[in-house]
């Protein structure tokens, strides 16, 4: 296993019909239900399952796409549609175990 040290824009979404139009059942790319405190989002050069720790967030694992999440994005998933607002965009470490 080897380890990668990135900077990456970091935003945050909810399973509100606002972010996630027309796919807001809570079921994440992986099959997994969108879970607070564990899903991200990332880009599909990103394995599903994938482990992060993103500065001031905490350790987060790749379960879901989404057709914004561009290479150097992820989007961590909120329960709560007014803290993934608050939470903004970001730039911040990520390291990914590999």
């Amino acid at each position: 296993m080897h380890t990668i040290i990135l900077i990456l824009t970091v935003t945050a979404y909810c399973t509100c019909p606002l972010c996630c139009a027309p796919y807001a059942d809570g079921i994440t790319t992986s099959g997994a239900v969108a879970t607070e405190g564990r899903t991200v989002a990332a880009s599909p050069n990103w394995e599903l399952g994938t482990v992060m720790h993103i500065e001031g967030v905490g350790v987060r694992v790749v379960e879901d796409r989404g057709e914004a999440i561009t290479q150097g994005r992820l989007d961590v998933y909120f329960d709560c549609h007014q803290r993934a607002l608050e939470f903004g965009v970001r730039k911040l470490r990520v390291i990914v175990w590999r």
